[in-house]
């Protein structure tokens, strides 16, 4: 299966951006976190992730995915579970990057993101924000 069957490119791009966005927000807060706060990188991890993943949730489902489900808490509630468990991947990456490689912590962090971004983007359109799953009928 080539990838231009499985990635819609235009779609890709606006999810690129948007993340790019949330990225933003997440490696922002992280930074602080660590650099100001003095948190652990895991704490900062899991505070970085909350408020950028609330924004990259709801800008990819009205501009990235156009998904016009009204089914907004089963969305997010599907939304919480795939990005815990790319959480839980980041955590274990970021940790390999840093205690096993010895790279610092934000390059661990900018690494950790670039791997996760293809699989992020395939389970938000083909589950998240499924047009199968979360057909046009429930809207109102």
């Amino acid at each position: 299966m080539k990838l231009t069957s499985i990635i819609k490119w235009n779609e890709f791009l606006a999810y690129f951006f948007i993340g790019a966005t949330a990225t933003m927000i997440d490696w922002g807060i992280f930074w602080f976190a660590v650099n100001k706060l003095g948190f652990h990188y895991e704490i900062a991890l899991v505070s970085a992730y909350i408020p950028a993943g609330i924004y990259h949730f709801l800008t990819n489902k009205f501009i990235t995915f156009q998904c016009k489900s009204k089914s907004l808490g089963s969305q997010y509630s599907i939304y919480i579970i795939l990005t815990l468990s790319s959480l839980m991947i980041s955590m274990g990456v970021i940790a390999i990057l840093i205690n096993l490689f010895t790279l610092d912590k934000m390059t661990a962090r900018i690494l950790t993101t670039a791997l996760m971004l293809i699989p992020n983007y395939l389970l938000h359109k083909n589950i998240t924000f499924s047009k199968r799953l979360f057909a046009t009928s429930d809207v109102a």
